[in-house]
């Protein structure tokens, strides 16, 4: 079975075992969080958790992983053999 929205026909083919329309709209992989919401609630959150999460890992490494990388590069050789 196809993930979309139904397409409308009044003599369409439907599925034997739960009588939903076969043929469905294809979703467009660029489409807004708003067009998967037929989904269900959970569809639109997860893709806005997820987008939130690499927003904060870019924030992480601007602020805290480029610092690291800069001062290891330059101060990387201050320790000694023990």
């Amino acid at each position: 079975m196809n993930v979309g929205k139904d397409i409308l026909e009044e003599n369409g083919d439907r599925c034997p075992c739960c009588g939903r329309y076969v043929n469905r709209e294809p979703i467009d992989v660029y489409c807004r969080k708003k067009d998967l919401a037929f989904l269900g609630s959970g569809v639109p959150l997860y893709f806005g958790f997820i987008e939130g999460i690499l927003v904060l890992n870019l924030i992480l490494f601007v602020t805290s992983g480029e610092y690291n990388l800069i001062t290891n590069w330059y101060l990387g050789t201050d320790c000694h053999p023990v």
